[in-house]
């Protein structure tokens, strides 16, 4: 189908190995990840944001003000974002807090204050793991 409508002129080689590449990755009826009560939506997002997150620990001991600012501005709001989509109400409060944490990062960056920086950081891990043992 793409190469006929595309008119991608592909070998035949080339054709089995977009059809393997597409039946890898799944179709668009069928989303690659299925979520239910215990894996769901947010946790993906809550995941990958606090992964994205660790770049912290690489960026702040290089003091580097602009990524860092960066990082904590678009991965603290996306957060306090995605908890409204939350299932377990009870834990959306501490999800906004986790950003509001994240958010302490950034201010301590802009005040120059490194040793805040750090503990903030270190308390946002420290509440990171503890939300995501209880939170799905």
């Amino acid at each position: 189908w793409f190469d006929e409508t595309k008119s991608l002129g592909l070998t035949e080689a080339d054709r089995d190995d977009l059809t393997a590449y597409l039946e890898a990755v799944g179709a668009a009826d069928e989303p690659y990840e299925a979520f239910g009560s215990e894996n769901t939506a947010f946790r993906l997002a809550f995941s990958e944001l606090t992964t994205f997150a660790s770049t912290l620990d690489t960026l702040i001991p290089q003091r580097d003000a602009e990524h860092i600012l960066l990082l904590v501005d678009t991965v603290a709001a996306d957060l306090a974002a995605d908890a409204g989509t939350m299932s377990n109400l009870a834990a959306r409060p501490d999800v906004y807090a986790l950003a509001k944490g994240l958010e302490e990062v950034g201010a301590a960056v802009r005040d120059e204050d490194w040793a805040a920086a750090e503990a903030s950081w270190s308390a946002f891990k420290s509440d990171a793991n503890a939300i995501d043992e209880r939170a799905f």
